[in-house]
């Protein structure tokens, strides 16, 4: 996650010491937090036990310290000659607020304007009150979010070639703006910004009318919005309305 997005408001880190200092705190009987530094190590073991090597990690905390986003640059030796303009990401964010399940992060970075582009996956676990069974579990769910990067990996892989070679028309744009309102992804303001940054693109790189620039135009948009978890949601949903759009999935 790119420190330009919502660098006021969150704290970014990857200190173990210091995600794991933090008092956790018990919002119910049944609650059962886990300190954000814990889950990062269980990560971190897991990539390095898959022999993923992670070029770049990045942690973002919020102020109230109940969710952290956590994310890493991959690289993989075998893609090097398939793509050289962006990078693979994988990563979670941990809730310990009870506002959603502990969420998988699949995705990619683009190099020339670190614009990012995710989508999550909610992963439910339900515990009893056992030493030692929130670590044995959740350790199981991180090994299902790396099993799923695999996955992700490839078909992204397919699926960002044809965004590349897909004519975006105006036709597109106008399908893809209603949508986005009818869906409520952004607001009106942010709407007209991703438009304009489509039409006049601030990086030369951009300016071929295809689908992998328009998505290259909201990310970019996606910038402002102060909530990396808002952010994460808005890519989740705007990746499905790009794929809905321009068929690239059929």
């Amino acid at each position: 996650m790119v420190t330009t997005c919502n660098q006021k408001n969150w704290d970014v880190t990857t200190d173990v010491n210091e995600l794991n200092s933090f008092p956790l705190v018990k919002l119910g009987s049944r609650h059962q937090p886990i300190a954000h530094g814990t889950v990062v190590e269980l990560f971190n073991n897991q990539l390095n036990e898959r022999r993923l090597d992670v070029v770049k990690s990045v942690g973002m905390l919020s102020k109230d310290r109940m969710k952290y986003v956590y994310v890493c640059d991959i690289v993989d030796d075998d893609d090097a000659e398939k793509h050289d303009d962006f990078v693979f990401t994988v990563g979670f964010v941990n809730y310990n607020n009870r506002q959603k399940a502990f969420t998988g992060l699949y995705g990619e970075r683009v190099f020339v304007c670190s614009n990012e582009m995710y989508r999550g996956e909610d992963v439910e676990f339900r515990r009893k009150h056992t030493t030692g069974l929130v670590e044995t579990v959740l350790l199981e769910k991180i090994n299902y979010i790396i099993t799923r990067f695999y996955d992700f990996k490839q078909t992204r892989l397919d699926e960002i070639e044809r965004l590349k070679n897909c004519q975006f028309t105006d036709r597109m744009l106008g399908d893809t703006i209603l949508a986005m309102t009818r869906q409520g992804v952004v607001g009106n303001t942010n709407i007209l910004n991703v438009v304009r940054e489509f039409d006049h693109p601030r990086h030369e790189e951009f300016r071929e009318r295809n689908a992998w620039n328009f998505q290259q135009a909201f990310t970019e948009m996606l910038k402002n919005v102060e909530d990396p978890t808002r952010r994460i949601a808005a890519t989740n949903k705007m990746k499905d309305i790009i794929a809905n759009v321009t068929g690239i999935n059929r």
